[in-house]
């Protein structure tokens, strides 16, 4: 059921929420799985492994290819691969069908959006200024030191700091179930998309619900 209170603010998870971004991400990932001698991982299986951050999501994928994880070697991949991917940040990716529109008329409603990832910041920062140059957002923030990664709800607490928001005034909107726990864990409203990562059928299965079909059916659902 809809929250009875006015939204100010929205939150937005980046991968698979707004962004289609797996394929830069395997591209990147197996660019360090080649080095030491792994197989490809598919953009299927890089969904399986992503959304609590890059070094998370390779120690997934070594473990998927029945690969034992050695933090040193771990380390050194995660270093093949955000160097990759700082040179190729966005040459597969694209928004979401209807993504800049939804966005634009949030906007015109007055709401104050955010962009919140686990994805290292500077290219969290680079992807949406590239694909959302028109958007005003007001927060756009990635993994950072000064912030333990979602499901930790630090740095979405950091926002509501910013710009005085309280729980019932914030709707958090993401494709997985860390956004769903980083909701949970701050209190507020969380909307899943069934088009990102996850899919329908996982969230559901893990328990959520206000799992939404397109932006049509989330923008009359919640706001």
């Amino acid at each position: 059921m809809k929250s009875t209170t006015s939204y100010k603010a929205i939150l937005f998870d980046l991968d698979g929420t707004i962004a289609d971004t797996i394929k830069d991400i395997t591209f990147a990932m197996n660019k360090a799985l080649n080095r030491y001698g792994y197989e490809a991982i598919s953009d299927a299986e890089g969904k399986l492994c992503v959304g609590r951050g890059l070094k998370n999501a390779l120690k997934k994928a070594v473990i998927l290819k029945e690969g034992t994880v050695i933090e040193d070697q771990l380390d050194e991949m995660l270093t093949i691969l955000l160097d990759t991917y700082s040179h190729y940040p966005a040459q597969f990716t694209n928004e979401y069908d209807g993504t800049t529109q939804f966005l634009t008329r949030l906007i015109n409603k007055g709401y104050i959006l955010g962009v919140l990832s686990n994805k290292e910041d500077p290219l969290v920062q680079v992807i949406v200024e590239k694909l959302f140059p028109t958007i005003p957002f007001s927060f756009v923030l990635g993994a950072h030191s000064d912030y333990p990664l979602k499901p930790d709800p630090a740095s979405l607490q950091a926002f509501m700091g910013k710009y005085s928001i309280k729980e019932e005034e914030l709707l958090f909107v993401g494709d997985s179930e860390v956004d769903g726990l980083t909701a949970k864990a701050a209190q507020v409203r969380c909307a899943l998309v069934s088009w990102g990562f996850r899919g329908k059928e996982t969230l559901i299965s893990s328990g959520f619900t206000n799992i939404y079909d397109t932006f049509e059916e989330l923008e009359k659902g919640e706001l």
